[in-house]
């Protein structure tokens, strides 16, 4: 699944877990709000949601995450 400002914050935690300390940085919700789509959430926040991006995509890249476990599918 690929990462735009339409996916839900939520989603995005559930499909790699490790991103969710990126979310508590920014303060951005992805539990109870984790419906809200993450454009949406930035914007709440004041936050430039391409920074957000940036975070995930580096958060990503990162060989040691390749062994989360798919917890969508658990």
């Amino acid at each position: 699944m690929s990462t735009t400002l339409e996916t839900p914050v939520g989603q995005l935690v559930v499909d790699k877990p490790g991103r969710a300390h990126i979310f508590q940085r920014f303060q951005i919700d992805y539990c109870c709000h984790g419906g809200h789509p993450l454009g949406e959430a930035c914007a709440s926040k004041n936050i430039d949601p391409q920074i957000v991006l940036s975070e995930i995509a580096n958060q990503d890249s990162r060989a040691d995450l390749n062994s989360e476990p798919d917890w969508s599918k658990v």
